[in-house]
């Protein structure tokens, strides 16, 4: 009679060999959900530590000027339509000009075609002032663009003003002439009557 086998521990046996497998599975998942959240929390702290981007102001040609003149400057970025005509001058010059300042401080000049004259002459003034001066560069970069929009290129329509109607002048009233008053007679002088003597009753005839 064959000996009888104890299924309980054939079957304990059993388990307790693949039990290591599914150990080693659970730590492999567990360990890369760790490595995953750490790698989380490491690039959310970077972006904390990384200093908030500046918000640009508005300014004009002349403001720009005088920061190139007191060494406030350090880049003038241009942005322009890559498939614009210079023959034509059809969307051609740079429409978006921002100054970053060495204090890493920006600023945008006034934006579109209309304005182009502003970018214009700060560019002058800093090539000159590159040219002329032992003092630290400035760079310019152009970068070209095919998606910029449209409101950049559109030159808005002046609006015709009203030609005054004019007005008559009224005709210059005539002065009427002074009339000559008939001059007044002359008041006539009193005529004097010469007084008649009078006779005396006492005297008698001469003889």
């Amino acid at each position: 009679m064959p000996p009888e086998t104890d299924s309980t521990v054939s079957t304990t046996s059993g388990n307790e060999g693949g039990r290591p497998l599914a150990v080693y599975g659970v730590l492999v998942v567990g360990v890369a959900t760790l490595l995953i959240l750490l790698a989380v929390i490491y690039f959310s702290s970077g972006d904390r530590d990384r200093p908030d981007q500046p918000t640009c102001i508005n300014m004009t040609s002349t403001e720009a000027i005088d920061a190139v003149y007191n060494d406030r400057v350090a880049t003038l970025t241009l942005n322009y339509d890559a498939m614009g005509d210079p023959t034509s001058g059809e969307r051609y010059g740079p429409v978006l000009a921002k100054v970053d300042f060495v204090d890493g401080q920006c600023g945008n000049l006034p934006q579109g075609i209309e304005n182009l004259g502003q970018v214009y002459e700060l560019i002058g003034v800093i090539q000159f002032f590159n040219e002329t001066t032992e003092r630290s560069r400035i760079e310019i970069r152009n970068e070209g663009s095919e998606t910029l929009a449209e409101s950049l290129y559109f030159t808005p329509t002046a609006i015709p003003t009203e030609t005054p109607i004019a007005t008559e002048t009224p005709l210059p009233t005539e002065t009427p002439a002074a009339t000559e008053e008939p001059p007044l007679d002359p008041t006539p002088e009193p005529t004097t009557v010469p007084a008649t003597p009078e006779s005396s009753p006492d005297a008698s005839p001469a003889s």
